[in-house]
């Protein structure tokens, strides 16, 4: 069987992958993020965490500010570390306004930054799933985010097929 499936990888008769499918929680990854995976569309579905009816309340987290994902490159850097943070604070105290103000969580998030973290269900072929990575693992210049969960994705697939290895090298 493993050798049917490494020969029709090879000969790139890839449509036969289009039956294997997979499903992936993705737990505290950035808005940014989440515009980056949603262009690969053909073949994979998402579901995403509501701003409409989640609140990004500052009561929220520890430090009264929304949850939010920091770049490697920030976080090593305290001045641009104190940066973003005021960045976000500042956000989270218009978000708050803009609530208390009667506006509707729907149209308060529209002052929240693209680093603001979010929750998200994906479903995909295989066929999907190796075209995703080659683009955004494969590629010099990928973002490091992206590039980070579907490396973790990846690790999963091999964990549980392990002859996936071959095909998902980075």
């Amino acid at each position: 069987m493993l050798r049917i499936a490494d020969r029709i990888i090879t000969m790139k008769h890839l449509s036969v992958l289009e039956h294997c499918h997979m499903t992936f929680a993705v737990k505290d990854v950035s808005r940014t993020l989440l515009a980056q995976y949603s262009r690969h569309r053909i073949g994979v579905s998402l579901s995403v965490q509501s701003q409409r009816w989640v609140s990004e309340q500052s009561s929220k987290k520890e430090g009264g500010i929304f949850d939010f994902v920091v770049p490697p490159e920030i976080k090593q850097n305290k001045f641009a570390w104190d940066t973003l943070l005021i960045s976000m604070s500042r956000a989270q105290k218009d978000y708050d306004y803009l609530l208390s103000l009667g506006i509707k969580k729907e149209d308060a998030r529209f002052v929240l930054p693209g680093g603001v973290s979010t929750n998200f269900v994906t479903s995909l072929n295989l066929r999907s799933f190796f075209d995703v990575y080659q683009k955004r693992v494969l590629v010099p210049g990928a973002q490091w985010e992206i590039r980070k969960m579907l490396t973790i994705m990846a690790g999963l697939l091999v964990e549980r097929e392990p002859w996936l290895q071959k095909y998902l090298k980075a």
